[in-house]
């Protein structure tokens, strides 16, 4: 987003809104720089700007989703949930389309071909869908969540029928990632503890077994 879009300000005049598809893989505290650079973009550019995210996992990459719609003014008007796959619907309020929005090679480059599907303006209509702000996630969360994410891909996309979930003592604390990630029928536990495990955690991780498969 940040690559040719700089130099794009004659590009994008006349346009409504600016959709953006991007696959930025996730990194924690990138959510507020994200988000301002996003604002900043909108501003440049003086129009709409939807921020599309792609969620999930892809070999040692996680995608956290946190797609964006502001305004011209920098204003969050929608934002879609963390690590999850969301259909966000939204009505926006547009300026009509300018007649001389520039058409042909501009800018840096840039072809832009203007194609008119419909002389015929839409009505105006009350707005049913103002928009949403989900809910966000806290650090510990985020990195809660990524790990989830890219475990299931990680499962789901090599084929894997069946996972085996080796448990001592101190490892029942990686159990939980790993429960959400694969589904309890695909998922075996063993408790397997070493001469290094303490008298408490070795029972925890039997319970820990039978509850995730066998023990």
């Amino acid at each position: 987003m940040a690559g040719r879009w700089a130099g794009a300000g004659g590009a994008l005049s006349g346009r409504r809104a600016a959709p953006s598809v991007n696959a930025s893989p996730y990194e924690r505290d990138k959510d507020d720089t994200r988000l301002e650079l996003v604002r900043k973009r909108a501003q440049e550019a003086g129009c709409t700007t939807a921020y599309l995210a792609m969620t999930g996992g892809q070999d040692e990459l996680v995608f956290d989703g946190d797609s964006i719609v502001v305004d011209r003014d920098g204003g969050v008007v929608t934002r879609a949930p963390q690590f999850a796959e969301a259909c966000v619907v939204v009505d926006l309020e547009l300026p009509a389309a300018r007649a001389d929005a520039p058409t042909g090679v501009v800018d840096d480059g840039l072809r832009i071909d203007r194609v008119v599907l419909s002389e015929d303006t839409v009505p105006a209509y009350e707005a049913s869908s103002p928009g949403e702000y989900a809910s966000r996630l806290d650090d510990d969360e985020e990195v809660y969540s990524a790990l989830v994410v890219g475990l299931r891909a990680y499962a789901e996309k090599n084929g894997f029928r069946s996972v085996l979930i080796g448990l001592s003592g101190g490892s029942t604390r990686r159990w939980s990632p790993r429960s959400r990630a694969t589904r309890w029928a695909r998922r075996t536990c063993t408790a397997c503890p070493c001469r290094r495990s303490t008298p408490p955690t070795t029972p925890r991780a039997t319970r820990r077994s039978w509850r995730g498969g066998r023990g």
